[in-house]
């Protein structure tokens, strides 16, 4: 193509871009609002407008009668401690069982715990009057129970069974005492009974003192439990004593913890219902 023929193409490109400039410019420009009345309306609530009141007393700051901890929260904290008491209790870690090879078996308590045996059945039914001469006193007691009364004031019964771990005794005594020994007293003798059986034990736990009557007197009897240093048995046991005339009658009795409730509804309740002063 000649210089001739670009120069009529330039022409008639130029042409056509004229007139597209002038076809978009006869469109309809954008409407410019310029009167706020030609805005739509629309519903709008506007909240009342409530003054803020100070209520801040005018403290004179100068002269000392401010108080810096009338800003604190009196509140805030007694929360951050119960906060901190909740968020400060450890959580339990699952307890995972291995079940790789080598592991060592964990026994899981009380899943997989072996069930203890439950001791055997027993039953004390057969009793007779025992005399303890040297104490003015006689009992009931179990049949064929063993006899020591060597000493001037102590009686015991012994249990001969030996298929227990713990053979049960029953010990009496009687001692003479000061005209005005009094309940004060027993309550005290019985602490130091307490006190001079923890020898024996290497784990010793008592109850507190509590009154019943023996030999239809106000009677302090108190409970233990404990586990004998020599054979590793668990044993219970009751003290009971009671005063009378000037005498202090003083009733023992130990037996398997684990028979304590048998011992109780028998042996002692036997005793304490039939021993009495033979003369």
């Amino acid at each position: 193509m000649n210089k001739r023929g670009w120069l009529a193409l330039t022409l008639a490109v130029c042409l056509l871009a004229l007139t597209a400039c002038q076809s978009a410019n006869n469109s309809e420009p954008f409407q410019v609002v310029t009167n706020v009345n030609q805005l739509p309306t629309q519903n709008v609530t506007v909240p009342d407008i409530v003054p803020v009141v100070d209520n801040t007393p005018d403290y004179d700051y100068d002269t000392g009668d401010y108080d810096p901890a009338s800003e604190e929260d009196p509140y805030a904290e007694d929360e951050w401690q119960d906060a901190t008491t909740v968020s400060s209790v450890p959580t339990p870690a699952p307890v995972i069982s291995s079940a790789y090879a080598g592991a060592t078996p964990v026994v899981l308590d009380p899943i997989d715990k072996p069930t203890p045996t439950p001791a055997p059945a027993l039953t004390i039914t057969d009793f007779m009057t025992y005399d303890a001469t040297k104490l003015s006193l006689s009992f009931s007691g179990p049949v064929g129970w063993q006899v020591n009364d060597l000493a001037s004031d102590t009686f015991i019964l012994t249990n001969p069974d030996p298929s227990v771990d713990y053979q049960a005794e029953l010990v009496v005594r009687a001692v003479a005492v000061a005209n005005n020994y009094g309940e004060t007293d027993m309550k005290k003798e019985v602490k130091t009974l307490m006190n001079n059986l923890k020898v024996d034990y290497s784990s010793f736990s008592a109850t507190n003192t509590a009154s019943r009557t023996l030999m239809d007197k106000k009677g302090i009897y108190a409970d233990f439990n404990g586990v004998r240093k020599d054979t590793g048995a668990s044993v219970w046991g009751r003290i009971h004593l009671t005063c009378i005339n000037k005498t202090l009658i003083v009733m023992r009795l130990t037996c398997p913890r684990t028979y304590s409730e048998t011992y109780k509804d028998t042996v002692y309740s036997k005793f304490r219902h039939t021993v009495k002063f033979t003369r």
